[in-house]
């Protein structure tokens, strides 16, 4: 940062860490800066403290006395009397306060909470059956290309294709990694 003075305490601070440059002011006689912090949290901001280090001022003379070491110490310098227990305090004349009644709205009750805006779509499960006549993925029996082939060849030794449907579905052999089971498979959410 680069400080210009302007005589009585008031300088020109060019902030080079804004692109462009911008220029403040800073008025160390009014504890006012251009970019409003002083104002507002009654610290000096970064523009201030390099007046105050150019102009070789103390930075305790421009923070308040209610963020010094001594105020801290002075607010606790008071004794603390006791609270007695709750059972022996005195009771009201006024009547208790019942909380607000809440009507139960129309309509059923939502499971699934509101997602952030920022926040990423749910992942689905995908399933993937394999192909119990060729092997292949992404693809049944129903859409498989070899189906063709494989009705004539049943259709040539007199196999009813009915008959050899019902038969693989119900004849299932109970090894895992079989082509006739299903398989599960989490792939990563796309945007």
């Amino acid at each position: 940062m680069i400080v210009q003075s302007s005589g009585d305490l008031n300088f020109q601070v060019m902030d080079k860490s804004y692109y462009p440059t911008r220029r403040f002011i800073v008025k160390l006689k009014d504890k006012a800066c251009d970019c409003g912090y002083w104002e507002i949290v009654s610290l000096p901001c970064s523009h201030a403290m390099v007046a105050i280090g150019y102009e070789r001022n103390a930075i305790e003379e421009y923070i308040p006395f209610c963020f010094t070491k001594q105020a801290y110490i002075n607010t606790y310098l008071v004794m603390f009397s006791p609270i007695p227990d709750e059972q022996t305090w005195k009771r009201g004349d006024r009547p208790l306060i019942d909380p607000p009644i809440v009507r139960k709205k129309i309509g059923r009750l939502k499971k699934c909470r509101k997602r952030v805006a920022t926040e990423p779509k749910k992942c689905n499960r995908r399933f993937f059956i394999n192909c119990s006549i060729c092997g292949g993925s992404n693809h049944n029996v129903r859409s498989c290309q070899l189906r063709p082939l494989v009705a004539s060849a049943t259709e040539a030794t007199s196999v009813n294709w009915k008959f050899f449907r019902l038969a693989s579905r119900t004849i299932k052999p109970a090894i895992k990694g079989n082509q006739n089971e299903k398989y599960i498979e989490e792939r990563p959410c796309s945007k």
